[in-house]
């Protein structure tokens, strides 16, 4: 949709020259890196680091060539590391097969310690409201964005799983990985955004 408008928005106006797309996490799919590659646009996109890979993923948690930005104080205002390389983006041809096509970007990682301080408060709260619906047997559509760290289920009185009344569970290992990030000092992953970058 997005790329029918922006052709659209270029063949009107008359633009013939290179234009640079700037959109969040939501518009940044590979068809629309490539239709910005193909139309000879640059793009700046954010990209939320819980969906990149693995590799991409060490490379922003890893805490050496991060920069630390401070006011005048010295208090710390953000955090910022960059690099250029190849990076694989996967999209389907005009036949339906999948394909690969590596592009060279520049990627920018930031940290926000006032995002992260906000960001552990929330998910502080979001696991003590499970605890306190779990507690009071609250209806599944009262949890929000707390149900991602409970499992409905239904359990017999030992614990096991049955065809008895739903029970539910607070879920550790849906848990696990955002108590760890509230735990790391200086980078959290969910107070990182990477920029992509290609001009």
């Amino acid at each position: 949709m997005i790329r029918k408008v922006i052709d659209d928005l270029k063949s009107r106006n008359n633009i013939s020259g290179k234009t640079i797309r700037v959109a969040d996490k939501g518009l940044n799919c590979s068809e629309n890196i490539l239709h910005a590659v193909k139309s000879g646009d640059g793009y700046l996109f954010s990209k939320s680091v819980k969906q990149l890979p693995e590799t991409e993923q060490v490379w922003v948690l890893l805490e050496n060539d991060y920069r630390d930005v401070k006011n005048k104080k010295g208090d710390l205002l953000y955090r910022i590391k960059e690099c250029v390389d190849d990076f694989s983006y996967k999209y389907t041809d005009g036949q339906g097969r999948e394909k690969i096509v590596r592009l060279q970007e520049k990627r920018v990682a930031v940290y926000n310690p006032q995002l992260a301080k906000k960001q552990k408060n929330e998910i502080s709260r979001q696991i003590e409201k499970a605890k306190i619906l779990r507690a009071g047997q609250a209806k599944r559509s009262e949890y929000g964005d707390s149900a991602k760290f409970v499992t409905f289920q239904a359990v017999d009185e030992e614990g096991k799983k049955s065809k008895a009344k739903v029970t539910v569970l607070m879920n550790e290992k849906a848990m696990r990985p955002f108590q760890v990030l509230c735990k790391l000092k200086k980078t959290d992953i969910r107070c990182l955004n990477v920029l992509i970058k290609y001009f």
